[in-house]
């Protein structure tokens, strides 16, 4: 006798009647729990008249099947669904909120979509306040929409591309603007010092000014190292026509 086909209906995974093929080389492929084992059983139950095996507690703690069940109810109070309905793959799928009744049940595979709806209207309102207003100016786009706008960023985006890159431009030019304060800032307290130092009777370089400065370290940046060379050609420690550091 030569198997041909295997027809299964009402068997554990298989709701509505499924048909498989059988050739001289089957390879049945699938991810877990799609099934693959259920066909095995069905024969097993068929050839043999074993007995259908109904699982125990005992096997459930053994194959680990309780933290899979603690997530199983997880998503269900995530999609706000009752566990048969999730069994049965009844889950909102249209953004509406309404269960749907899966074509195939035999398909194992879950599709859902929880976004929700986007209010256009409000949304654009809102970037428009924050960029009319200079809103969150020193605050990234993706932080602003996940924190005051209660979105990703990424559906914010594809919506408002336009507002979207004005915030986030925004938000590098005042960052851009913020480093250059400071960095003005801090090339005048290297000025002030060297004068101060200079009355004192000390030579201003590097090894001086660096016990009266805050972030040190940023003395060795070119923009310092020019700021300093300024006012030492200004107090005659250097030449400014040949450049040269005057014996100290």
């Amino acid at each position: 006798m030569k198997l041909a086909e295997i027809k299964l209906k009402n068997f554990r995974g298989y709701r509505n009647e499924t048909s498989v093929t059988i050739e001289d080389f089957t390879v049945l492929v699938g991810r877990n729990d799609a099934g693959k084992s259920t066909l095995l059983d069905a024969l097993n139950v068929f050839f043999n008249d074993a007995e259908i095996e109904k699982p125990a507690i005992n096997s459930w703690l053994i194959r680990g099947a309780i933290p899979k069940l603690r997530t199983t109810l997880g998503l269900c109070w995530v999609f706000g669904v009752s566990l048969r309905d999730f069994l049965d793959r009844k889950v909102p799928t249209n953004h509406d909120g309404k269960l749907q009744e899966p074509e195939d049940r035999c398909v194992r595979k879950i599709s859902v979509s929880c976004r929700r709806a986007v209010d256009k209207g409000a949304l654009e309102n809102q970037l428009l306040t924050i960029i009319r207003e200079n809103k969150f100016a020193m605050m990234p786009f993706r932080q602003i929409c996940a924190e005051k706008l209660d979105r990703r960023d990424i559906v914010v985006r594809q919506y408002f591309p336009e507002l979207s890159r004005a915030i986030s431009q925004r938000y590098l030019d005042n960052k851009r603007l913020m480093a250059e304060s400071r960095r003005a800032q801090f090339c005048a307290a290297i000025q002030a010092t060297a004068r101060l130092l200079h009355q004192k009777g000390m030579v201003p370089n590097h090894k001086t000014l660096r016990p009266y400065l805050d972030r040190a370290g940023k003395l060795m940046c070119d923009w310092a190292i020019r700021a300093l060379r300024e006012v030492r050609i200004e107090l005659g420690y250097e030449d400014q026509a040949e450049q040269l550091f005057l014996p100290i």
